[in-house]
């Protein structure tokens, strides 16, 4: 290669994830629960206003989102999900998850044994040192600053 040239390589996409209900059908759509028809009386989509569906980065959130969800109703599943249009961070949890207004299920996948095994001697501690390795390190909270302030630059 000629001095002065660089091999110019293309960043994987991040890889998002949905715990929750199980059940969904891959290729189908996660919607938010205000556009879902009969979940009224269903406690899990509580608050029905929202007009989000929520997918994070981290395959730990999903698989604690899933095993809630398993607590609460009985059944849980972690979905591999393409978000559909703009993403939003999502400032009311912790980590990295966003809200977007939809996205395709591209795979289902059960929560791993040890996981689950974890989640049930102890699901308070297990939460808690969830969330010690869940922050964002010094870097990612920098770009996540950055990116902020380019997105209310662009708004002006």
């Amino acid at each position: 290669m000629p001095d002065g040239y660089h091999v110019l390589t293309r960043r994987p996409q991040a890889l998002y994830f949905h715990g929750g209900v199980a059940g969904l059908v891959v290729g189908s759509f996660l919607l938010p629960a205000c556009e879902v028809e009969g979940v009224e009386d269903d406690d899990w989509y509580l608050p029905l206003s929202h007009p989000f569906c929520f997918v994070t980065t981290d395959l730990l959130q999903a698989f604690h989102s899933a095993l809630n969800c398993e607590r609460e109703r009985g059944s849980g599943t972690v979905y591999r999900v393409e978000p559909i249009g703009h993403l939003w961070l999502d400032e009311d949890d912790f980590g990295f998850n966003y809200a977007c207004r939809q996205a395709r299920i591209l795979a289902a996948m059960h929560v791993p044994s040890w996981a689950r095994e974890a989640f049930k001697t102890d699901a308070h501690s297990w939460s808690e040192e969830w969330v010690q390795f869940s922050q964002p390190t010094a870097i990612e909270e920098d770009a996540v600053r950055r990116a902020r302030k380019k997105l209310v630059a662009r708004q002006r």
